[in-house]
């Protein structure tokens, strides 16, 4: 899964930007994390020009904000990536250097169908590589890159890159069932069991692990276990086309038919509205 930190985070406002950034001026102030990795910025109101944008001007002075909060503390990871989004809004991609340009211009892409996200592939992995060299010791971008290298076939690479985010980040569940689902890719399977058994300790209700879990059980037979898994995965995320699908699989195999019929037609009824590829 791709992510930042944890899930991605919606920061909205209503009519200014200006509570927001005091507030990560003050958080950089006490030299705090601010998890803001990830986050649009659209408001819940419109200006009185009508325009569902912030203004320019807003814009710039949420840039002069950031960099502020960034010169008092310029290891903020999260405020780099958040000054990110915000030069993106000014189309101000004038920087070489700047790491979180590099950063979200590589989860923009990723933001593309399948097919595109194919093909940008290359450019996805050069704009996470050249956002670590400024920002080396980055969790998420380490857990994007490996995503982005997994999805390349590198899985030696993206194994790499999800222990260095969980070395900088030991409570990481997403990287850590990332890991998982690479592992189970290049055949090491009781690896892969382990990650993913700790990552739900971590972090009990992440559905994506629950997923991966039930992948898993269903690769060494455990079937009920995994029936159990798919069932766990949907109600935490009922608009989880595969889980729909992995479970209809699994009960086809079983027994229960009138249940694998009712989960293959909601995987199908998702699926219609999702373009997203299924395993």
């Amino acid at each position: 899964m791709w992510a930042s930190l944890h899930t991605p985070l919606t920061i909205c406002y209503k009519s200014s930007l200006g509570e927001l950034f005091k507030f990560i001026f003050l958080a950089a102030l006490a030299f705090r994390s601010v998890d803001l990795t990830w986050f649009s910025i659209r408001p819940l109101a419109t200006e009185a020009s009508g325009s569902d944008c912030p203004s320019v001007e807003k814009l710039r002075q949420s840039r002069e904000a950031f960099q502020k909060a960034l010169a008092l503390n310029p290891a903020n990871a999260d405020a780099h990536n958040a000054l990110g989004l915000v030069l993106m809004e000014l189309n101000e991609y004038g920087n070489p250097d700047s790491p979180e340009l590099h950063s979200n211009y590589g989860l923009a892409l990723c933001q593309t169908s399948s097919a595109e996200r194919s093909h940008n592939l290359d450019r996805v992995i050069a704009e996470f590589l050249k956002a670590l060299q400024y920002l080396p010791h980055d969790a998420g971008i380490n857990n994007n890159l490996g995503m982005a290298l997994k999805e390349n076939g590198e899985t030696a690479g993206a194994i790499d890159h999800f222990h260095k985010a969980l070395q900088l980040k030991p409570s990481y569940a997403v990287a850590r069932v990332n890991l998982a689902a690479t592992l189970r890719m290049a055949g090491r399977t009781e690896e892969a069991l382990r990650e993913t058994r700790t990552a739900l300790i971590q972090e009990p209700d992440y559905a994506e692990g629950h997923y991966q879990l039930g992948n898993l059980l269903s690769d060494i037979g455990d079937l009920e276990s995994a029936a159990n898994e798919f069932r766990r995965t949907i109600d935490l995320k009922p608009d989880y086309p595969q889980a729909y699908y992995s479970l209809a699989t699994i009960l086809k195999r079983l027994g229960p038919i009138a249940e694998a019929a009712l989960a293959q037609e909601k995987f199908f009824t998702l699926s219609q509205a999702n373009s997203s590829s299924y395993e």
